[in-house]
């Protein structure tokens, strides 16, 4: 791959990209950490990279670092329920309070969602970019979306 052919690649995913890490960590210098890292790693094995699987590759890539990076700084603090109890109750923002519920969800629960009902891939792509089959993509989001239902349900009740 040539600098030319990379820098129009980045063009056209890095905000999706970006998008799609920032849901998961919520931190725009961590966020940018981990695109950063992830176009590095593309650059340096971009040869080897089927360029009709490109940006598949992209986003595994993108969640494996976040992941990596994610255990690597571990939480600095607990989130008790006080708190998620407390921004719910004061923002009146239903996309805040979704953002809360996901944040709630194990990272491949929230990535399936995020995926597939924000990004819009469809079952195949997500499965290419998380590395699971198909019928495990469509096995995740049922179960995300239930521990979803029952999230906002027991946090409406408060």
């Amino acid at each position: 791959m040539k600098e030319r052919e990379f820098n129009i690649l980045v063009k056209q995913t890095s905000q999706r990209v970006h998008r799609f890490v920032f849901k998961n960590l919520k931190n725009d210098a961590d966020t940018k950490d981990v695109v950063q890292e992830t176009y590095v790693k593309l650059w340096t094995k971009a040869d080897t990279i089927d360029p009709d699987k490109i940006v598949a590759w992209l986003y595994t890539t993108a969640y494996r670092t976040m992941i990596d990076f994610i255990r690597k700084k571990k939480p600095q603090f607990d989130i008790t329920e006080d708190f998620i109890e407390t921004s719910v109750t004061n923002s009146p923002d239903t996309t805040d309070m979704i953002h809360l519920y996901l944040d709630e969800l194990s990272p491949v629960f929230k990535s399936v969602i995020l995926l597939r009902d924000i990004e819009g891939y469809n079952y195949e792509e997500i499965g290419s970019i998380l590395s699971l089959s198909e019928s495990q993509v469509k096995v995740y989001l049922f179960r995300a979306r239930q521990k979803l239902k029952t999230i906002i349900e027991k946090n409406e009740i408060l």
